[in-house]
């Protein structure tokens, strides 16, 4: 009976979703690489009136192949579509923009349903529910050509800061890494809140950008999913980033180092007196570290041929985060072959750091019986990932992959996991 009521929803969600795209909201796409083309000449027609429009559907279907845990099976999926309007085009508003994104996620877990408990998933898109959301509405404006720009409305601070493309299935190569591990009051997407972001040039290189978000545990109830403005707001997380775009020999790259602080209260990972009862802290902090380097040119104007290199480092404080550190590393190399100019190969390694405070805690439940010695996270969690996405057609994309989960969850009594899947990208 919950199955077919939780068949009936995800089929109501997406048939809402699919209405919502022939009325024109959808994410921004170039027509050309869509499934459904030009429309008969509407997209480019639209486009030229200032309406950008796509719809889109990634899915990751993963198995765990060695482990611990059971051999499983878990697919999970996300519907997007938006609207992205140039309002100088539509109204005459030099510099502006308006757009509305909504998202819609669907499937499973594989970390809970194959019990590997990794402290980052081997999906990056699962979770936040298997519901319709309001994932971004927002009006940005940019002036002074360009030296000063601002946005505003219900966005995500991982689209302005900390950001890395996501080229991977692992969760600890994909969006702001801060999102990942204090998911509790910085919100990666699907999750909007109100918030506010400024940009300053610094010259042609450089940048510096700040923001304010809106800390509001209720965006992440699914029963708010689609409410603008839910009561609840308990804090407001503060970000603040310097950039550098520098090139090396014609070689781009792009540098980012930012901080953040949350004013919302947040209990520590350890009680101070080891009675059991956690104290609560007043608020969070940590930094980032953020550096993607062209090391190979491209061949020609599509980008194929180009290799880049990428390091993410990202750190919160030892009193309230259970993982308090991440560092990521890998290599995206598009085109590798020129009779393949739109595939892609990825590799990628990550290290995950389980909070050691978090851990002295454990191993005194251990001492008092209440935790098993195999459920201590102790240490670093290992990730390395493998792919190769084929451009099968425009608007289809299929990436296998294979994972390696070393001390999943940062226990090193674990067997090491093994995950296979592929990822599929439609643009329609």
């Amino acid at each position: 009976m919950n199955q077919s009521k939780s068949s009936c929803s995800r089929i109501r969600g997406l048939a809402t979703l699919c209405a919502l795209a022939v009325a024109g909201l959808a994410n921004t796409a170039v027509a050309a690489d869509t499934l459904t083309g030009n429309w008969g000449g509407t997209r480019d027609s639209l486009e030229a009136r200032g309406i950008a429009l796509a719809f889109g559907y990634t899915s990751e279907d993963l198995a765990a192949v060695s482990g611990d845990g059971p051999d499983d099976f878990a697919h999970a999926g996300q519907l997007v579509l938006g609207a992205d309007l140039d309002l100088d085009r539509l109204w005459g508003w030099s510099g502006t923009h308006a757009k509305v994104v909504l998202s819609h996620r669907d499937g499973d877990d594989l970390n809970e349903r194959a019990g590997i408990q990794a402290l980052l998933g081997p999906h990056e898109l699962y979770g936040r529910g298997n519901v319709t959301r309001l994932t971004e509405l927002s009006l940005s404006h940019e002036s002074a050509g360009g030296k000063f720009a601002w946005k505003l409305g219900r966005i995500t601070p991982a689209a302005d800061f900390g950001y890395q493309e996501c080229n991977f299935n692992n969760l600890s190569f994909c969006g702001s890494q801060a999102g990942n591990f204090v998911g509790d009051y910085w919100y990666n997407w699907p999750i909007s809140q109100w918030g506010g972001v400024m940009r300053l040039s610094l010259g042609s290189d450089r940048y510096l950008k700040a923001g304010v978000y809106q800390v509001n545990p209720e965006y992440l109830d699914t029963r708010n999913r689609l409410s603008l403005a839910p009561s609840g707001t308990v804090g407001a997380l503060s970000v603040l980033e310097y950039g550098w775009t520098p090139s090396f020999d014609g070689q781009a790259g792009s540098y980012k180092i930012g901080g953040w602080y949350s004013s919302a209260p947040r209990s520590d990972v350890r009680d101070a007196d080891d009675t059991g009862t956690l104290v609560i802290r007043s608020g969070s902090y940590g930094g980032y570290l953020s550096a993607l380097q062209q090391l190979l040119p491209a061949r020609d104007a599509s980008g194929a041929g180009e290799l880049r290199a990428f390091v993410n480092v990202a750190a919160a404080d030892q009193r309230t985060s259970t993982v308090d550190r991440t560092l990521a590393a890998g290599l995206v190399w598009k085109g590798p072959f020129p009779s393949r100019p739109a595939d892609s190969a990825g590799i990628a390694f990550a290290v995950n750091h389980a909070n050691e405070r978090m851990t002295r805690r454990q191993a005194l439940q251990v001492d008092n019986g209440l935790l098993a010695p195999m459920r201590v996270q102790d240490g670093n969690e290992y990730v390395l990932e493998l792919n190769y996405a084929f451009q099968v057609i425009p608007g289809l994309r299929l990436q296998p992959g294979v994972q390696w989960i070393h001390n999943p969850g940062a226990r090193d009594q674990r067997s090491d996991v093994v995950i296979v899947g592929m990822r599929s990208v439609i643009a329609f």
